[in-house]
């Protein structure tokens, strides 16, 4: 287990949260998973993944019936700021072009409703939320 994943169980354990199991493994394979869950929950892990709905196919399967599955995804491409200025469009497409060159989804949210019908799930309870903020106390 690397440093960071073996912290989450040691943060878990501080809160006081006994009725969570942590399992490290495959994510493509699952090999390690044994037994359902009442839940399986992802946080930015389908974007990095050449076949997301095979993924959370697997996953879903270890889900008790009635379970949930749960998938936070971003849209890395949206607008950064408005008005966009030379410098913030230069930023962005240096971070958003080695994504497209490995063929990272950075509109994985946006598609997390297809994902789920692919993979042979129930057409999925989406939110989409975005932080705006202005003035002098917004976060630059």
């Amino acid at each position: 287990m690397s440093s960071a994943s073996s912290a989450i169980p040691k943060r878990a354990a501080a809160a006081g949260v006994t009725n969570v199991e942590f399992i490290v493994g495959d994510v493509q394979t699952l090999e390690a998973v044994d037994g359902t869950f009442d839940a399986v929950v992802s946080k930015l892990i389908l974007m990095y993944l050449p076949i997301q709905s095979t993924a959370l196919c697997r996953a879903a399967r270890h889900v008790r019936p009635g379970g949930l599955v749960v998938a936070h995804e971003a849209d890395l491409t949206y607008g950064w700021a408005a008005p966009q200025s030379l410098l913030r469009s230069q930023v962005r497409d240096w971070f958003l072009q080695p994504l497209a060159a490995t063929h990272i989804e950075a509109r994985m949210g946006l598609r997390l409703c297809r994902c789920f019908l692919e993979a042979g799930l129930s057409t999925p309870t989406l939110t989409l939320e975005a932080a705006v903020a202005s003035g002098p106390e917004a976060a630059a």
